[in-house]
């Protein structure tokens, strides 16, 4: 294939194609395209200040043993009434909102204000078969704890496997 290949007015010289608003157009709307997804569901930092930023994205541990599943999310500056938990079949999910502000006054009836907002939403697969009915959530010091029971069906159901060497 060659360079020529790519350019639509090359391809088949039997077609008529108006060379400057078609091919324009849909290369404007290629790089449009592009741009628009550049970064897209990335789950990267960028090198801005988490706090000026309107998304908040908490730090989430999960943990297993052969009993439970205990899930952690830290959750700075906030409070167990902005957090939302909700177990669902195959899944955890935990939303809240951040809020926080500051004002100062100054000099000559002069305010200075400042407010910051920032949503989340986490939803994390379960490994296991969890009884909803005893599952537990703490919240101290802005660490959101979640304990998850497994049922006895899923405790049964697992095998450990010897591994040899040859």
């Amino acid at each position: 294939m060659s360079i020529t290949d790519l350019i639509p007015w090359k391809r088949n010289k039997n077609v008529s194609v108006n060379k400057s608003r078609s091919f324009h157009s849909s290369l404007q709307n290629e790089v449009n395209r592009l741009f628009d997804n550049f970064g897209r569901n990335w789950d990267v930092d960028f090198p801005f200040n988490k706090e000026e930023s309107s998304v908040f994205y908490p730090d989430i541990n999960l943990s297993e043993n052969e009993n439970e599943c205990v899930v952690t999310a830290e959750l700075p500056g906030m409070d167990e009434k902005d957090v939302n938990v909700v177990l669902k079949s195959g899944g955890l999910t935990i939303k809240g909102e951040k809020k926080s502000g500051s004002e100062e006054k100054k000099q000559n009836g002069y305010i200075y204000s400042e407010r910051t907002y920032g949503s989340f939403y986490r939803q994390i697969p379960l490994p296991e078969e969890i009884d909803p009915d005893s599952v537990e959530a703490k919240f101290k010091n802005g660490v959101l704890t979640i304990t998850l029971p497994k049922t006895e069906k899923a405790k049964a159901g697992r095998k450990k496997i010897d591994i040899k060497a040859e």
